[in-house]
């Protein structure tokens, strides 16, 4: 005689899933034979992530993949028009086809800083971006490598290497 037992344990409370209050949005890139490609990962947060900026309040992230091609920035020693598309995303269409993953048009670097906030004094640039309303001042960019404990020579966009350009700001939603 086959004799089947259920055990329920209990059952969770559904909760709406959480409304995204905070992006962040950072970028590697490295050059091609047109100028660079690179991406840009625009994560998004709840509310509660603005306190300690824990992974569980991670809603979901939109992966952008971009070409550039050289341009001009009047702060920049280096610039890009750039081409976005979205590679990949775990966000729902209200997310990932809003305004903010597709909305990069450029993409520059300034000269090497000293300045004593910089990831990697001496090795850090500023980085500039172009949202459709003009350059701003984006975050710091460096060579990819210094992320990863890795040595680098490069103390200003070197093509031989990728680049990571950090922003220093979140975006609020």
């Amino acid at each position: 005689m086959l004799r089947i037992t259920t055990l329920i344990i209990g059952i969770a409370a559904c909760t709406p899933d959480p409304e995204p209050t905070w992006a962040l949005d950072p970028i590697t890139f490295t050059s091609d034979a047109e100028g660079i490609v690179g991406f840009q990962n625009w994560t998004f947060f709840a509310q509660p992530w603005s306190k300690r900026q824990a992974s569980k309040h991670h809603i979901c992230t939109v992966v952008v993949r971009f070409t550039g091609t050289p341009s001009q920035c009047p702060e920049c020693e280096h610039a890009w028009e750039v081409d976005p598309t979205i590679l990949e995303t775990d966000c729902p269409d209200s997310l990932a086809e809003g305004p903010l993953p597709l909305s990069m048009m450029a993409l520059g670097i300034g000269a090497a800083t000293e300045a004593p906030d910089a990831p990697f004094p001496g090795q850090t640039s500023e980085g500039w971006v172009d949202y459709g309303y003009g350059w701003e001042r984006h975050g710091w960019a460096y060579p990819d490598a210094l992320d990863h404990g890795r040595p680098s020579s490069a103390t200003q966009w070197d093509p031989a290497e990728p680049f990571t350009l950090w922003p220093t700001y979140v975006w609020p939603l």
